[in-house]
């Protein structure tokens, strides 16, 4: 027998001493809530490590820079204002789900 390890009488050295605690599966609303809460999380993240890289960029590299940036051609102002909006109204949506489901989960509970 190995230092430190005691056998039980009758029990094999393979079984676990202690009886894990299985939960049962969230239904699938629940799960899809759960993914998106997830996957949104983490795309406000990269967003705003874009955002944040961006304003970086604009106040510490040379006026040319911000100039090629809102361009006629690059029409980086557009892009930003499109990519806000997008932005907003995904929180938005996000956020209405969330609600819904809070409101459905504690009608199903009562």
């Amino acid at each position: 027998m190995s230092q430190g390890k005691e056998a039980t009488p009758g029990s094999s050295g393979s079984q676990k001493r202690t009886k894990e605690l299985k939960l049962p599966m969230p239904p699938d609303e629940e799960l899809e809530q759960r993914f998106n809460a997830v996957l949104f999380k983490r795309r406000v993240q990269e967003s705003t490590q874009i955002l944040r890289e961006l304003e970086i960029s604009l106040r510490t590299n040379h006026i040319g820079w911000a100039q090629e940036f809102l361009n006629e051609e690059n029409q980086g102002l557009d892009v930003l204002v499109d990519y806000l909006s997008f932005a907003h109204s995904a929180v938005t949506y996000v956020s209405a789900q969330n609600i819904i489901f809070k409101f459905l989960e504690h009608s199903w509970k009562s």
